[in-house]
């Protein structure tokens, strides 16, 4: 789901990106670091930008999807149900 905000042409290239990775890739554990870390830098971007966008912000937890929103405040890691 997009936002069609300035945010949606960033992502529509790193979506790409993604789409390439092989199964074997995906699942090798540095490959997803590096892709956090990439978002994490897109995201920081925006954010000192006040752009809305989706950022994935625990790459150990790709499950947890957060919608940013200007001056709103990220849930720190240890505010996460265990569950």
């Amino acid at each position: 789901m997009f936002l069609e905000n300035e945010s949606s042409e960033i992502y529509h290239g790193l979506i790409a990106e993604l789409e390439k990775i092989t199964y074997e890739k995906w699942n090798d554990e540095s490959t997803r670091k590096k892709i956090s870390i990439k978002d994490k830098e897109v995201s920081e971007m925006l954010k000192n930008n006040n752009i809305e966008h989706y950022t994935s912000p625990y790459y150990e937890r790709p499950d947890i999807i957060i919608l940013y929103k200007a001056g709103s405040i990220m849930i720190r890691r240890e505010e996460l149900d265990e569950h």
